[in-house]
Parts: C-alpha cells; structure tokens; sequence
C-alpha cells in the first residue's frame, strides 16, 4: 500500500529545489496532488518551483514574470527534473524544462531584472482593490460555512473528506457566488491564507505562495458560468494548459491573508481564459495573471484514479 504523505511534509519537500550542476535541478517526491486527481501533480507547484529555480541561478535578480506551458500531466510519486535551456541569457530570459523519465511535463521562461523598482515602472499602477471588500476576519472560512450546513448534506460529506488536505484558509466574500447559486456572472472574490497547520514550516522565498495562489482557485469562474447555464456536466474535471503571472511587489508576509479576484473572460471549444488579480492586506497589487486551461466530463479512468 501507497504511504499518504501528510500535507505538512509535502510543502517542506515541494519547497526543496536541489542543484545537480549548472544545467539541472530536482525536485523529489512526494509533489502536491491536483485539485481534479490527487496523483497529477498540482499546477501551482510547477509554477512555484520554477520561480525557486530562476531564484537559485539568479539570486541577485527579480524574477518580474513567468509563462509555462504545459504538455503532460506530472505524477506526484517520481522526481521532476528541470533543466535549464538557456542560461545567463543576455535579454533577461531564463528557459526551463520539466521533465520526469525523458517525459516532458512543460516547458517555462522566465523574465528577470536587476531590481524591484524597475519592476514596477514597467506596469500600469491601476491595478485597483475590489470595493465594498471588507478585512479577512470580517468573513467565514469554508470549513466554518460547510459545518453551519444540514449535518447529511453533500457538501459537507465531502468537505470532510479532503479538509486536512488543504492547502489554503479560504474566506469567501460572497459564499453563495463562490459555490455558484447566484446566477450571476462576476469575478469571485476570497479572501486565502497559507493553511494555519503549515504556519510552523519556514518559506525562504515569500513570492513562492503568490505562485501557488495563483493556480489555486483559477477553476472556479468557470464552473460558476457552467454552472449558471446549467452546464455543470460539461465541466467534472480539468487542467491548466498555459500559465502567465507579473509579480509587482516582492516585500511581503507569505503566511499572511491574499485577496484573490477571479474571472473567466470567455470558454471557448472547452478552454477557458481565467484572469486574476492578487492583492496582499495592505490593499497592493501583488500580482496578475492569466490562463488558458482545458476542461471535460471525467473519464471512467479518471474515477478510478480518485
């Protein structure tokens, strides 16, 4: 039988880039599992440990964006090597590929700079803070909202099945928006915080949770708009199949609480183009960004797999 490896020992190991020499890094698994099938390995760690990389070829530079492609789903049981295509390139490009066994999982390139303040003269600053969105407190967690639930509802059977495996702290703004009963079609604004049991693991590079928030609830204004359509069967499973964030500020608390705004500009041919903002308490821009993912009705195997 299969080790369960707890969610505190996977995100100290997926924060663990090892240098084999100047042209290769290895992450080792265990890696973090999928929102749609635990032994595909997560999207938001890809971006995460791509970052770590740049950041270890190039620690006096900002890493200002990153753009990953994705061509094949990761297993969370076997190693992931990243080498590196292009290196001390003179344009400020890094290139990188993932590989696991010679398969290719994707291929990424990342921008970086000398240092922050040429970062953010290179973006608009109209990056504005939702209005009418009150303090994290001031909102529930999805724990606290599914337990004030009918104790043999659905939801809360499943909530409990993954709840100590959860990455993030959520607070929706809108509860009924983010499961999808409004009937109306917005961005979803959460309110998300590092998991409070994963407060005691010590994060060397703050933006790495910027990177993984930024996969995390992606998904959710589609479903929403399937769900407002009455098109919920269209979408049962999914995955990322290009990904690209700016980071605009580097000098923040990663086990403090992010503003996640959510949005699906349009689903075309079963591919949907997500868009996002992430805001930091202090009401800054922390990032953007955009992707393109792909969504089906699940596979007979796919069930298995869960």
């Amino acid at each position: 039988m299969a080790v369960i490896s707890s969610l505190n020992d996977v995100f100290k190991n997926i924060q663990h880039v090892e240098k084999i020499d100047e042209r290769l890094f290895r992450s080792f698994d265990p890696h973090m599992g999928g929102a749609f099938i635990l032994t595909r390995v997560f999207g938001g760690q890809s971006v995460a440990q791509s970052y770590l990389v740049g950041r270890k070829l190039f620690p006096a530079h900002c890493i200002n964006k990153l753009e990953i492609t994705f061509l094949g789903p990761g297993q969370t049981n076997l190693p992931i090597d990243y080498y590196v295509e292009d290196f001390g390139s003179s344009n400020g490009i890094l290139c990188l590929i993932a590989k696991q066994k010679e398969k290719i999982l994707f291929k990424c390139f990342l921008t970086y700079v000398s240092s922050p303040s040429s970062v953010l003269r290179a973006f608009n600053a109209n990056m504005r803070y939702p209005e009418d969105v009150d303090p994290p407190n001031s909102y529930l967690s999805i724990e606290t909202i599914v337990d004030m639930g009918p104790p043999d509802s659905e939801a809360r059977e499943r909530f409990k099945k993954v709840s100590k495996r959860l990455l993030f702290d959520l607070r929706p703004v809108d509860p009924g928006h983010f499961a999808g009963f409004s009937g109306e079609l917005r961005p979803v604004i959460t309110w998300c915080r590092l998991a409070t049991s994963l407060h005691g693991v010590d994060i060397p590079e703050p933006i790495f949770i910027v990177m993984l928030i930024s996969d995390y609830l992606v998904f959710q204004p589609a479903k929403i708009l399937h769900d407002t359509f009455n098109r919920s069967e269209e979408y049962q499973t999914g995955s990322s199949l290009n990904h690209k964030i700016w980071i605009h500020h580097y000098d923040i608390d990663p086990y403090g609480f992010f503003l996640c705004v959510n949005d699906c500009e349009l689903i075309d041919q079963s591919r949907p183009l997500l868009t996002g903002r992430i805001f930091d308490e202090r009401k800054r821009c922390i990032a953007t960004f955009i992707q393109e993912s792909f969504i089906q009705k699940q596979s007979s195997q796919e069930k298995a797999k869960l």
